[in-house]
């Protein structure tokens, strides 16, 4: 024989779901064939089992052999993974389905165990309050369905009760007749069945159901009774319905219904009896057990189960075995490809570490490359004169044939504003006065002491008036220039018209040329040179003092440095002249005169 087999039930259910009774359709090859009875197993490690605790079911099979139903219904375990299906049906190999068991709300066993014994309990308690509830006629009922479920069907011989006692509580309960013309009386419905149990497939005979008042008369009425074929025995009337009305004969005063059918599994099947005229049903129960061949067919089964279950599990053992070799051997690989790329990945951080300290040891090399390349950079500009700078002896008059006041004094110092000690300067006169050097030079070369500064021989001043360049040059190439004025010689007429010359020179270091000097008397003419400049003044000889004002010229007006005071007098010839002795010159402020002349330089130094 040959079968389609297909799992009805679902293929996957949550941790710890409730999955119903297993259910597979059986699809045969040959007309004529069909499975009456299966043995379900579930193997795994899931934890998934059968309600009960069991792993094992029977599942029996509808009449045609198409569908089988577990009896009990599946639990899923509470660990994900798969659960096998074993189906074993009689004269057909191992049939295996698979179950996913998902991620749900995982428990463990003792977790579940105790939501059932707490399901039981609720259940205990509900069933308690459910019977406090019911009449007595309904726990009687309850009791006979309980008594017929556990293979003690009703077997009285009147009317299905257990007891006249019960039929009289029945009445009493008052099962009210809807007759019009007998609205006080009440009346009971009484049903019984010729065989109240029987094996599967067995003619259980008919059924016989009366209506009785409450004095014990059977009811006269024209009424139906409807009665209804209850559970999943798949027992039915003779025809093949579940459901079936007759009429009442008021003659015979009783209802006769078709032969009973017992279906083809077993359990109970509940007949549910009610009228049209009375309120309420009546409900008779009758048990379905397995037939002596299906007894054996069951225990044939569960033999083979046991079997297929030993070869299903040996191959599922050596399934995991394989499983776990493979497994081992791919961890193995893994194992060494991990060790090789750990192998490749220290390798390679070795060798950027080298690289880095490479790239760093060429960085650190060009950067003291760099740092020698400086430091003989910054040697050499420390040794190259960049700027020089007069510090005195600029902007002096003299006048021709006389020394110019002092010597011109400069400073050489490189782009940093540092010393250039042993540099060598050169001072060159150009011009046409004839100024000179001593011994007549027009050049010279001095060396820049510790200081930084160099100072130039006596200047002299020549014959012919004008302006005298000196040219200041280093040997690195830096240069200044500095001026000299050289004035006429005055006769003595410009004397004895009672003038004497006055110059004015400035080495302030701070103002340079910037500064003016005022001479004045208030009455008197008042004399202002700026630095590097002379004049004619005719002072006033009486013996008052003259105020001498050293003043800046870079703001309006100027602002006072220092004060001091002059006096003119007149020489053994009467010749105007500047009393040096009663002079008051501010310090800082000094005065030359040229022997044998009326000539004056004051010489501004600077403030102290």
């Amino acid at each position: 024989m040959k079968f389609d087999v297909s799992l009805l039930s679902e293929t996957s259910s949550p941790a710890d779901g409730d999955m119903g009774p297993l259910k597979v359709r059986f699809a045969s090859h040959t007309p004529g064939h069909s499975v009456h009875m299966a043995y379900v197993n579930i193997l795994g490690d899931t934890g998934t089992h059968f309600n009960g605790g069991s792993n094992g079911s029977l599942a029996y099979c509808s009449s045609d052999g198409t569908s089988c139903s577990s009896i009990h219904r599946m639990v899923a375990g509470d660990r994900e993974g798969t659960a096998r299906i074993l189906l074993s049906a009689k004269n057909l190999p191992p049939i295996i389905f698979d179950v996913k068991i998902t991620a749900g709300t995982p428990a463990s066993h003792a977790q579940r165990e105790a939501r059932e014994q707490a399901a039981m309990e609720k259940q205990r308690i509900e069933q308690e309050k459910k019977d406090q509830n019911l009449s007595a006629a309904q726990r009687e009922e309850q009791d006979r369905y309980d008594r017929a479920a556990a293979g003690n069907p009703d077997r009285s011989a009147e009317g299905g009760f257990i007891d006249p006692e019960l039929r009289a509580r029945m009445m009493s309960e008052g099962w009210e007749d809807s007759v019009r013309n007998a609205p006080n009386w009440t009346h009971t419905l009484r049903v019984s069945v010729a065989s109240p149990q029987g094996e599967v497939g067995a003619n259980l005979g008919r059924g016989i159901a009366t209506v009785v008042n409450n004095s014990g008369a059977m009811a006269v009425s024209t009424f139906n009774i409807t009665v209804r074929i209850l559970g999943d025995t798949g027992t039915t009337f003779t025809g093949g319905g579940t459901e079936i009305t007759v009429p009442y004969d008021t003659e015979s005063r009783r209802a006769v219904l078709p032969d009973l059918i017992a279906g083809a599994n077993p359990g109970v099947a509940t007949l549910d009896f009610s009228t049209d005229r009375l309120k309420g049903s009546v409900k008779h129960f009758i048990v379905v057990k397995e037939s002596a061949e299906q007894q054996a067919l069951k225990a044939e089964l569960e033999e083979q189960a046991k079997e297929q279950v030993a070869e299903e599990e040996k191959r599922i053992v050596d399934e995991k075995a394989e499983e776990k070799r493979v497994a081992d051997e791919k961890a193995e690989e893994k194992r060494i490809a991990d060790e090789k790329a750990e192998q490749e990945r220290i390798a390679a951080e070795k060798a950027e570490e080298k690289r880095i300290a490479d790239e760093k040891a060429e960085q650190e090399r060009i950067a003291a490359e760099k740092a020698e390349e400086k430091r003989i950079a910054d040697e050499k500009a420390a040794r190259t004169v960049t700027q020089v700078q007069v510090l005195s002896g600029d902007k002096q008059s003299a006048v021709a044939g006389t020394d110019f006041a002092e010597p011109l004094k400069v400073k050489a110092v490189n782009n940093a504003g540092g010393v250039v000690e042993g540099a060598k300067v050169t001072f060159k006169i150009t011009g046409d006065t004839g100024t000179s050097f001593p011994g007549g030079d027009k050049s010279m070369t001095g060396t820049v002491a510790a200081d930084g500064t160099v100072t130039s021989l006596k200047l002299v001043a020549g014959d012919k008036p004008g302006t005298a360049t000196i040219h200041i040059t280093t040997d690195q190439g830096a240069t200044a220039t500095a001026e000299l004025t050289v004035t006429a010689k005055k006769t003595d007429p410009t004397w004895e018209n009672g003038q004497v010359h006055i110059g004015f020179t400035s080495t302030d270091p701070q103002r340079g040329n910037d500064v003016k000097l005022k001479v004045l008397r208030q009455g008197a003419d008042t004399v202002e040179l700026q630095a590097g400049k002379g004049g004619f003044f005719e002072p006033k000889t009486d013996g008052q003092a003259y105020q001498v004002v050293i003043s800046e010229t870079a703001w309006p007006g100027g602002d006072l440095i220092v004060p001091g005071s002059v006096y003119f007098t007149t020489d053994d010839q009467g010749r105007p002249v500047i009393d040096q002795d009663a002079s008051q010159l501010p310090e800082g402020l000094t005065l030359d005169r040229v022997e044998g002349t009326n000539q004056f330089t004051f010489h501004w130094h600077g403030a102290k």
